[in-house]
C-alpha cells in the first residue's frame, strides 16, 4: 500500500531498541483483531482503557476506527447521497409505470367495457393490470441486481483497469456484497412501482360501461 511505503520503515525490534536507547520498552503495541472481534474495535479499545487505566492514566488506546474517522464518515455520507440519488431514479421510472399502466388501460378501453358488460368485476380488472406492472417490475428489478452483482463482481476481479496507488489508496475497486441490502433494494423499488401502479388505476372505477360502448358503435 502506498501510505505504508511512503510513511514507514520495518526494522528488527531489537534494532530499534538499540538504535533509540530503549531497553525492553516500547512506545507502542500494536494488537490485531481476528473475526468478529474487528467489528468491535470501538468497544475493546474502551474497555482496554478502562481497565488498564484502572489505577493510573499511563495508557492511551486507538482502534482503528479512531485512526480512520474521517474517510468512514465520508463513506457513511456518500453511501446516503448515492442512496438517495438512485430513489430519485426510481421514483422517475415510476412515472414511467404510471404512463404506461394509463395509456394501456385507454387502448383497451372497449375490451374493459366488453368485459365489464359480460360481468368481469373492476376490481378484477385492477387484479389484472397490477399484476401485470409488477410482473414487470420484478423482472426489471431481478435483472438490475443481477447486473449490479456482476458488475461489482467485474470490478473487484478485473486487473486492467487498475487506479493509480499514490492517489486513491488502492488499485482497484472492491465491492462487499450484502443480502440485507439487496433485499431491502428490491423492497423499496417493488413498493414505488405498486403505488405508482395505483393512481392510473383509479381510472378504471370512473369508468361507465354505457359510455365506452357508445363510444366505440
Amino acid at each position: 500500500m502506498y501510505e505504508y511505503d511512503d510513511q514507514f520503515a520495518f526494522i528488527n525490534l531489537s534494532s530499534a531498541q538499540e538504535f533509540f536507547s530503549m531497553d525492553q520498552e516500547y512506545t507502542m503495541l500494536e494488537v490485531a483483531l481476528v473475526g468478529s472481534a474487528i467489528e468491535h474495535a470501538d468497544y475493546l479499545s474502551y474497555k482496554w482503557e478502562r481497565e488498564l487505566n484502572a489505577e493510573s492514566y499511563e495508557y492511551q488506546i486507538s482502534s482503528w476506527v479512531d485512526f480512520n474517522g474521517n474517510l468512514f464518515t465520508l463513506l457513511e455520507l456518500e453511501k446516503w447521497v448515492i442512496f438517495i440519488i438512485l430513489s430519485f431514479l426510481i421514483l422517475i421510472a415510476s412515472f414511467n409505470v404510471i404512463s404506461n399502466v394509463t395509456a394501456s388501460i385507454l387502448e383497451r378501453k372497449q375490451d374493459l367495457g366488453i368485459l365489464q358488460a359480460f360481468g368481469t368485476s373492476r376490481s378484477l380488472i385492477r387484479k389484472i393490470f397490477l399484476s401485470k406492472s409488477l410482473i414487470l417490475a420484478g423482472i426489471g428489478v431481478f435483472t438490475g441486481l443481477l447486473l449490479g452483482i456482476l458488475t461489482g463482481i467485474i470490478l473487484s476481479e478485473q486487473k486492467i483497469f487498475l487506479l493509480q496507488a499514490d492517489v486513491y489508496f488502492l488499485e482497484k475497486i472492491y465491492v462487499k456484497f450484502s443480502f440485507f441490502n439487496n433485499f431491502l433494494i428490491a423492497l423499496i423499488s417493488m413498493l414505488m412501482v405498486l403505488l405508482a401502479s395505483l393512481i392510473p388505476l383509479k381510472k378504471i372505477s370512473k369508468m361507465q360501461i354505457t359510455d365506452i360502448l357508445r363510444d366505440h358503435i
